[in-house]
């Protein structure tokens, strides 16, 4: 089991959840979800610092989610 790092809730004004979170070379972390504002659901990306503090947020529309698939693939 691993130790928790730090614990935060990020929200917004629509139905949010993390469906994946990586930590990267440099000790930040990516968080990938979906914001769901009725029929309007988009991929959310944030990325966060050590201390759970975030750097930045981007929504996707779901015809960039794929190109998103496909950097994070290349970008691993």
């Amino acid at each position: 089991m691993a130790n928790i790092q730090w614990a935060k809730v990020y929200t917004g004004p629509a139905i949010e959840f993390a469906t994946e979170i990586e930590q990267l070379a440099d000790s930040t972390y990516i968080v990938n979800g979906t914001y769901n504002a009725g029929n309007n659901c988009k991929s959310w990306l944030i990325a966060l610092n050590t201390s759970g503090d975030s750097l930045w947020s981007q929504l996707f529309q779901l015809d960039q989610v794929l190109r998103m698939w496909i950097i994070s693939i290349v970008w691993l």
